[in-house]
C-alpha cells in the first residue's frame, strides 16, 4: 500500500496501541500496516471533500508511517546484534576496536 510516496508494510503488524489511537480496531491476528492504511482511507473516502476529514487522515497516515519507522529500526538493531553475536570472539573484538576507535576520532574532532 503506498501513500504519498511511502510504501506501507505487509508483513509488519501494526501493535495494539497504535491500533487504539487510530481507532481502527482490532482483528485477531491484527493488522498489517498496508492494512491499516487501507482502513484509514476508506473511513477517508465517505467525506473526500472535507478538509477536516483530509487533515485527519493526513495525520494519522503520519503516525502510522511513524510507528513502521520504529519498527523497522527496531528490527533492524535485533538483525544487527544476531549476526555479531553469530560472529566469532576474535572477529567481534576487532569490530570493538574499530568502533571505539571511531569514537576516539569523532571526540578529537570536535
Amino acid at each position: 500500500m503506498i501513500f504519498n510516496d511511502y510504501v506501507f508494510s505487509n508483513r509488519i503488524t501494526v501493535p495494539k496501541e497504535v491500533c487504539k489511537r487510530l481507532r481502527i480496531g482490532q482483528k485477531k491476528n491484527g493488522y498489517t500496516f498496508a492494512d491499516a492504511a487501507k482502513k484509514l482511507l476508506v473511513e477517508s473516502k465517505e467525506r473526500p471533500n472535507d478538509p477536516i476529514s483530509k487533515n485527519g487522515l493526513e495525520a494519522n497516515m503520519q503516525l502510522l508511517e511513524d510507528a513502521q519507522e520504529e519498527i523497522k529500526q527496531k528490527m533492524e538493531a535485533e538483525q544487527a546484534v544476531e549476526q555479531f553475536n553469530s560472529l566469532p570472539p576474535e572477529q567481534q573484538v576487532a569490530i570493538m576496536n574499530q568502533e571505539g576507535e571511531r569514537a576516539q576520532d569523532a571526540v578529537a574532532q570536535e
